[in-house]
């Protein structure tokens, strides 16, 4: 309806203003009868008494126009400030919706890396029998050298032929896993591409092979090398059958579908690690990234 909504103050300014209008309308309308009726005739007196009733209502029709005027103003004030107010919160409220995904995302993954990285420890300890070896201290080459060159029975004063050092270095896995692992965590992508690709080509057969497998097709994703992320994850469960890191690697590999735009294989990826690992923590997070696929539009049916 035209009226619903005004607010009082404007209802009532309306009411003052059509009343006094009425009056000065009254007022002269019964003037000018009189003075056309010929029937009387007015003192000097009344006269001026009329004028300042004329005078009077003219004044207060002024004023409330003027209060009128300015409770409008008002009114249009109040609303572009409340509209005003309104969008901004509007704003600060979406504004909010998006910092809280981006954190549940962040948490999320940080949650993922966590239940990677006990898998890992749950991988190791099983692996070694539940005690993890220290490695013997290891003697630089002329130490060696010079520890296992007999002594020597001539005389003292007889020059001995230098050593040669020795060209073997020792081989330490677990230590050059543990070093490449480091400068992953430390953010040294580069620097951790190439010592886990060193690994895999020098100890292609050991326990630790898979996980690095799996840190190199990370150190891909987080790149932003979508592509060859999908290589190498998929390396992970191809080449490494029956390892702890085959249900991340196929969930990360599904995160780098959808971020490349393929979602059907994505959703096979996703459907897979549900149905094979049910129970884990990369089935949860697949469930849920086929939600959030299937809430935005993805065909997550097939």
């Amino acid at each position: 309806m035209r009226g619903a909504g005004v607010c009082p103050a404007r209802a009532r300014a309306r009411g003052e203003y059509r009343q006094v209008k009425s009056n000065k309308t009254t007022v002269v309308w019964s003037v000018l009868l009189l003075c056309f009726s010929g029937c009387f005739t007015l003192s000097d007196s009344e006269i001026r008494q009329l004028q300042r009733s004329i005078l009077d209502t003219h004044r207060r029709v002024a004023k409330l126009e003027e209060s009128v005027g300015q409770s409008l103003a008002g009114i249009q004030e109040d609303t572009r400030r409340t509209r005003a107010d309104m969008n901004e919160s509007l704003k600060n409220a979406l504004e909010e919706m998006r910092r809280t995904a981006g954190q549940v995302d962040e948490n999320t993954h940080y949650v993922r890396e966590l239940s990677q990285k006990l898998d890992e420890i749950k991988y190791s300890i099983q692996a070694g029998g539940g005690t993890t070896a220290r490695p013997a201290p290891v003697r630089p080459p002329e130490q060696t050298a010079a520890a296992q060159t007999p002594a020597a029975t001539g005389p003292a004063d007889t020059p001995r032929a230098p050593t040669a050092p020795s060209l073997l270095m020792p081989v330490n896995p677990e230590e050059d896993y543990r070093r490449a692992k480091q400068d992953y965590d430390r953010g040294n992508l580069e620097l951790a591409k190439l010592e886990f690709d060193e690994y895999l080509r020098l100890y292609p057969d050991s326990e630790l092979a898979p996980n690095a497998q799996f840190w190199l097709a990370e150190c891909y994703f987080k790149s932003d090398d979508l592509e060859r992320a999908v290589q190498e994850f998929k390396k992970v469960y191809t080449e490494f059958p029956q390892n702890a890191k085959m249900a991340d690697a196929m969930l990360n590999e599904a995160y780098a579908h959808v971020r490349l735009g393929q979602n059907e294989e994505a959703v096979k990826l996703l459907k897979r690690v549900i149905a094979d690992y049910p129970g884990s923590a990369a089935a949860q997070s697949a469930k849920i990234k086929l939600d959030a696929l299937a809430k935005s539009g993805v065909d997550t049916s097939g």
